[in-house]
């Protein structure tokens, strides 16, 4: 026996090297087998290379194989561990139950033992303990040993309590998969085909102690072991420090053991390289006095994007080039980056939209899988009690035989009427209102028994887990529930039509996730069960766990054609005959990639146990180390040609470095090829497969040059003329002649949509001046939000409308002088008419959960604040009630305004709040008074543009009906009152009294009042006496004037005149608008106010001041009457 070691640098033919011995030994040995060691990912490809270089007839001799797999060929054989194999999901479990669990009292990992993500790193330090052959006496040892450290004294008391409680846990149950190279060393010797065998040990740059054991035991058994390391002898060798480290253990070990060592040095330095540039950059990479090629290359290119996704478009565009003119295949193509994760969505997108063939080298985690998310969504629906998050995500996944109208329905209902609970799902049948917009059943009797219906298939596969105790119960019980649950589900079966579905569409990746996700997700339940079977645990528990099972599970996919490119990080980055090499992101800090995160033990721990004799993995210098020798394999895997790539920002726009291995491969190269396409990226670049130089050609038509028209043209006429992509170039032409403004509507539409005559609210006209395109779709398309089980805004101001209304009404009714009122009648009167106001169906959803009733209570309140307020202002004034809640309409109290234009009539109805009136000298004094939850205040700038016309309109309607009996009325004000109990803040003391003043002064009424003493006298008596009202914005100067200095709002008789000319005829403008079927998408801007901030059809117009066609119609700001009348 005899350990030979074979030396060299990349591309140096090492592996040539190993098959050439094999095949010497199968010429001259007819009985000896052959077992070729390499890393686990590099299994198929190491098999595939062999058979390319040796020939089929190899693998009756020859085995290629990895450490794993080594394992369960001896314990086929020879028999195995006794015990169970713990899988990853069954690790990860345990210790999350363990860190969970009473049994630990913690020194340190106290605060963060309970974290999902620590039970990871857990995991992996248990995994490195025994990959390093550390046991709970060797930690015990060190512990006592750390006295004077007592951080990591404290750390060490953690994990080794941890560390026993979870091998008490294992031992003599499961075999945990870092403890399998422990057994494989002692089951090896009855393993008859490796006894006499040679051994080739290929692709390793370093050996855990595990593993350096078992080939100490090759090396007892076998006749002769082969160990190909890449490494040469530098000046510098921080690059090979991990390689030279591992042969001195090699060494020290053929010593210890005295098997003769034979070390091959191999001298082909640049085998591989069919390229003199590749080969002169393996050679100077590593060196400290660079020899620089001087000449401008043609293997090694540099190219600088943007940012990351125009990186991968650049790559994607070359490779196409690259496989169309110089006859090279997508397999030997590579496209490598040290963070291949930040750049696997780019590469699925791009890639496939250049109809490149790619194999990612990763795992897929299950976490996101669709079908994880419906189990867990699923227990959680339990576990949350049928919250509308966790039934709706559950339902979303479609995995039920539900259609998805029949979803959105059901979540139209939920949503309205605040479905949640078990009680409400699961034990009553749903009788809850129906409403009009969701209802596509004639009557509402069908429809509950649609809906009905729906929720049964709903919850009829849920009653298995209904079962589930609201205490505890044993894993098993809630495993076994589980999986009948998914049976009646007939999960199983749609998962089946799920990859039948995939496959013809040809999503062969997603295909194959999914024909194995359901053995997955049993491989979770199994392992969970065999862990913790008989440990009793509430669901909560259950499903925190099962997440952590989740988490650790992945979806291997394997290449699924032969021709492909390959894309994989550059420490998994196959030895394979690559030709050409992408290497991208090389940025700083990512290529070689920093390490910042030291795990549970920093870099001084671990030295101080590495003083003491316990070696560990590696620490954060060691790390460094490897990432030099990362940098040096990615740059030297290529053999014809290599394009180096970094991009110049991220995606938000912020700048990137490129890595210091730039700068090092421009001293090399002075000359190197550069293509900055930050700079310059050439649309004649971009014409590359036709997908996506049809996207591209998109994109340059509205902003071509002229040296790029030529292209276009042709192009354009090569797309029209093609089958494939005419209809879709046809819709493009629609889309570059769209303007994003709708077309006038036509006479047969008006007419359709609004009907002959019209019947509208001065609000919808409001409406229409902030924005018609607005007005079309609420009052044209009668489109309506979703209806939630929330008190909308609206929802409150009627409430409290109808209060007011009620009590004003009551108390005229029942002849009560509002002077006579007291408090207490107030109080009393409130409680009784919200009260009955709130067993009105339309207000349920105020009685519906506690914070609802705490929102009554509030209101009410507000409620009794207004009314004391309005009782103040009628008792102390000589202005009466005309009526409450006064409508305008063909059967109101009040004829509607009425408009006749281009054949039709649009009635303009509504309902004026209160209408006070004052008779003084054969004059009728009428004031208009609006109620508002919100603060509202008269602007003459959208009083001109339409915007606020709701006051003028509704005096307008009172004054002509008065002016038709032939009364002398006379306009003296229109008012906004604010419905609030505000909160008076001061930094002084005040008296109840002072309190009561500043809230009557801050619920004044404003809008527009007659500039008239007398008038304002009588609508607050104590005027003269206080100097300053209490009711309006008005204030008397010494001399007993009316004061400039509070006049805001004041207007004289013939303002008031113009203003109701002008609303006249602004309705009549808007009218006119609307009946010509102008919808235009315009919204007003005022400063910086728009209506489109809280539209509701944003979605739906897709306004964009940024668009030649979509501009704000900029409003005129006008702050008095007098600039109106263009004065």
């Amino acid at each position: 026996m005899a350990l030979n070691i074979i030396l060299g640098a990349s591309g140096s033919g090492k592996t040539t090297r190993c098959f050439e011995e094999i095949d010497k030994k199968i010429k001259s040995e007819s009985n000896s087998k052959m077992f070729m060691l390499v890393p686990e990912q590099f299994t198929f490809e190491g098999e595939k290379k062999l058979i390319d270089t040796l020939g089929e007839e190899v693998l009756l001799r020859a085995t290629v194989i990895n450490f794993k797999r080594l394992g369960h060929k001896v314990f086929s054989k020879v028999g195995g561990a006794k015990e169970k194999s713990l899988d990853d999901c069954g690790k990860a479990m345990l210790i999350y139950y363990i860190l969970n669990s009473d049994r630990l009292k913690f020194a340190t990992f106290g605060t963060v033992a309970h974290q999902k993500g620590f039970a990871a790193l857990i995991g992996d330090m248990i995994g490195e303990f025994k990959r390093y052959n550390v046991t709970y006496e060797n930690l015990e040892e060190a512990y006592e040993k750390m006295s004077s450290k007592p951080t990591l004294r404290d750390k060490l008391f953690d994990l080794k309590e941890i560390y026993k409680v979870f091998n008490n846990e294992t031992e003599g149950k499961f075999l945990d998969r870092d403890d399998e190279l422990n057994v494989l060393m002692k089951k090896l010797e009855e393993y008859d085909y490796i006894k006499d065998s040679y051994v080739w040990i290929d692709e390793f740059s370093f050996f855990t102690p595990q593993q350096m054991k078992i080939i100490e035991k090759l090396l007892d058994l076998s006749k002769d072991v082969y160990i190909t390391l890449n490494y040469e002898k530098l000046e510098n060798q921080n690059t090979f420090y991990l390689t030279e480290t591992t042969l001195n253990k090699l060494q020290r070990m053929a010593e210890k053991n005295n098997v003769p060592i034979n070390i091959e040095d191999l001298d082909g330095r640049g085998y591989k390289f069919l390229s003199q540039e590749l080969k002169h950059l393996e050679e100077n990479i590593n060196s400290i006095n660079v020899v620089a090629n001087k000449e401008a290359t043609k293997d090694i290119e540099l190219n600088v994007a943007f940012n990351s996704f125009k990186e991968i478009e650049i790559v994607a565009r070359d490779i196409v080039k690259e496989v169309r003119e110089k006859n090279i295949r997508y397999k030997d193509i590579a496209v490598i980056s040290r963070d291949i994760d930040s750049y696997t969505e780019y590469i699925k997108g791009i890639f496939n939209q250049y109809d490149i063939p790619f194999f990612i080298d990763k795992k897929t985690s299950t976490e996101n899988n669709n079908f994880i998310v419906f189990i867990s969504s699923a227990l959680e629906i339990i576990n949350k009690n049928w919250s509308y998050e966790t039934v709706f995500r559950y339902l979303k996944t479609y995995i039920l035989d539900i259609d998805m109208e029949d979803i959105d329905i059901l979540e139209n209902y939920v949503l309205c009427h605040g479905i949640k609970r078990k009680s409400k799902w699961v034990d009553k049948v749903w009788d809850y209102p129906v409403y009009n917009e969701y209802n596509p059943f004639e009557t509402d009797e069908e429809f509950l028994e649609k809906i009905n219906e729906i929720k049964e298939t709903v919850v009829a596969p849920l009653r298995n887990l209904l079962e589930i105790s609201k205490t505890k119960d044993t894993v098993k019980n809630i495993g076994e529930k589980l999986y009948h649950f998914l049976e009646e589900a007939n999960v199983k079966d749609h998962i089946k039509e799920l990859v039948d579905s995939y496959s013809e569409e040809g999503e062969i990746a997603l295909s194959e996730e999914y024909s194995q996700i359901w053995n997955k997700v049993m491989d979770i339940l199994n392992s969970f069960v065999e862990v913790l079977g008989e440990e009793e645990m509430s669901l909560n528990e259950f499903v925190k766990i099962f997440a952590v099972g989740v988490d650790h599970a992945e979806v291997g996919i394997i290449p699924t054609a032969l021709d492909q490119v390959f894309i994989g990080g550059s420490d998994r980055s196959k030895s394979q005959d690559v030709k050409r090499v992408y290497l991208i992101g090389c940025n700083e800090g990512v290529f070689p990639m920093v390490s910042t995160n030291e795990g549970i033990l920093n870099d001084t721990e671990r030295e101080e146990l590495n003083s003491i004799g316990m070696e560990l993995g590696s620490d954060t210098l060691s790390k460094t180390y490897e990432e030099e020798f990362l940098v040096y394999t990615s740059l030297t895997t290529a053999r014809e040609s290599l394009v180096i790539s970094y991009p110049v920002s991220d995606l938000n726009g912020k700048g990137r470095r490129p890595s210091r291995v730039i700068s090092k491969i421009k001293r090399i190269f002075p000359k190197i090829t550069e293509n900055n396409y930050v700079l310059s990226d050439k649309f004649t670049d971009k014409i590359s497969s036709p997908k996506a130089t049809f996207n591209e050609m998109i994109l340059q038509i509205n902003d071509c040059d002229e040296e790029d028209y030529p292209y276009l043209r042709d192009l354009y006429k090569w797309y029209e003329n093609s089958k494939n992509y005419n209809e879709t170039l046809s819709k493009m032409e629609e889309y570059f002649l769209y303007k994003n403004d709708p077309k006038v509507l036509s006479k047969e539409s008006i007419n359709s949509i609004y009907g002959g005559d019209i019947k509208a609210s001065v609000t919808q006209f409001e409406k229409y001046a902030a924005c018609p395109f607005a007005y079309y779709v609420t009052y044209g398309l009668k489109a309506k939000e979703r209806r939630t089980n929330e008190v909308s805004y609206p929802s409150i101001g009627s409430l409290l409308h109808e209060g007011i209304d009620k009590f004003c009404s009551d108390a005229v009714k029942n002849n009560i002088d509002f002077r006579d009122i007291t408090e207490e009648y107030i109080g009393n009167a409130v409680d009784e008419i919200v009260a009955k106001l709130l067993e009105k169906k339309e207000n349920f959803l105020f009685l519906n959960t506690a914070r609802m009733r705490f929102l009554v209570r509030k209101l009410k309140r507000v409620l009794r604040r207004s009314l004391k307020i309005i009782v103040k202002q009628l008792e102390n004034s000589d202005f009466t009630p005309m009526g409450f809640e006064m409508k305008f309409d063909k059967d109101g109290e009040l004829p509607p305004m009425i408009i006749s234009k281009d054949g039709s009539t649009i009635y303009i109805v509504g309902k004026v709040d209160r209408v006070d009136c004052y008779s003084c000298d054969g004059n009728t004094y009428i004031r208009i008074i609006d109620y508002k939850l919100g603060s509202m205040e008269i602007d003459f700038s959208k009083i001109y543009n339409g915007l606020q016309l709701q006051l003028l309109t509704y005096l307008e309607a009172v004054m002509e009906s008065l002016d038709k009996k032939g009364e002398n009325a006379v306009p003296c004000g229109v008012f906004y009152y604010k419905m609030d109990d505000p909160i008076i803040e001061n930094k002084e003391h005040l008296t109840k009294e002072e309190i009561e003043e500043k809230i009557n002064e801050s619920l004044k009424l404003q809008g527009l009042l007659l500039k008239d003493k007398e008038v304002i006298l009588a609508m607050d008596n104590d005027f003269e006496k206080r100097k300053k009202s209490i009711v309006v914005n008005a204030s008397l100067t010494s001399k007993g004037e009316l004061a400039k200095s509070n006049s805001k709002g004041q207007i004289t008789e013939a303002d008031f005149s113009f203003l109701r000319e002008f609303v006249k005829d602004k309705l009549e403008e808007l009218c006119s608008n609307v009946l010509c079927g102008d919808i235009s998408i315009t919204p007003y801007k005022l400063k910086e106010e728009t209506p489109c901030k809280f539209c509701s059809y944003k979605s739906i117009c897709h306004f964009d001041d940024t668009l030649e066609f979509n501009n704000y119609r900029v409003i005129e700001e006008k702050k008095k009457v007098d600039e109106m009348k263009g004065e």
